[in-house]
């Protein structure tokens, strides 16, 4: 798909600029697989994982594993980011572990960056990533708040602009997880 034609990643209203019936088609057949898909999974496995995953220019080499979370979640302790209420897409893992009977080791921090996350086993292939054990945060606390408070009165370079960057998730993930905008529900339509 290309996206200067479609956007796929975003509501159906933004999807494109001249709202083509053919474009919109794409969309729609798009988004059509993607429920079929999690639909056939849910009733097969009683769950389904989607993995929101493409190309990003900002971090080269890098992996960004999103989980609805922004650069400042990440950033809090892991203490701090296991009592957060904030909506993330793996809540039904702790989730479902606690209604289980099993209290999931290290919470929301563990799942997302611990050893056994999945940033985790990416590692082992080799694949550098964020959050994962070696890399827990997307970016380091002072270099971004330095870059934020200079944004307001200058222009970045453009490595203090990506510094800013992280991509934590996408209209796909936050539609199909239940974490998209009462704004983004009513451009859906």
């Amino acid at each position: 798909l290309d996206p200067d034609k479609v956007d796929v990643d975003a509501p159906r209203a933004a999807c494109c600029d001249d709202k083509n019936p053919a474009i919109l088609e794409v969309w729609d057949a798009y988004h059509n697989w993607i429920e079929d898909a999690l639909q056939h999974c849910v009733e097969q496995f009683g769950f389904a994982l989607l993995l929101d995953i493409h190309d990003q220019n900002h971090r080269r080499l890098v992996t960004e594993l999103g989980y609805g979370m922004d650069i400042d979640e990440l950033l809090l302790f892991d203490d701090v980011l296991d009592v957060s209420t904030k909506p993330t897409s793996v809540d039904f893992l702790l989730k479902a572990g606690i209604e289980a009977g099993h209290k999931p080791p290290g919470g929301l921090a563990a799942l997302v960056r611990g050893r056994s996350s999945f940033g985790a086993h990416i590692e082992k292939h080799r694949f550098r990533c964020t959050p994962s054990p070696t890399t827990p945060e997307p970016v380091q606390a002072q270099p971004l708040y330095r870059s934020r408070k200079k944004a307001l009165t200058t222009a970045l370079t453009e490595d203090e602009e990506n510094a800013l960057k992280y991509y934590h998730d996408g209209f796909t993930l936050r539609r199909y997880s239940g974490m998209a905008t009462e704004e983004e529900e009513k451009a859906d339509r």
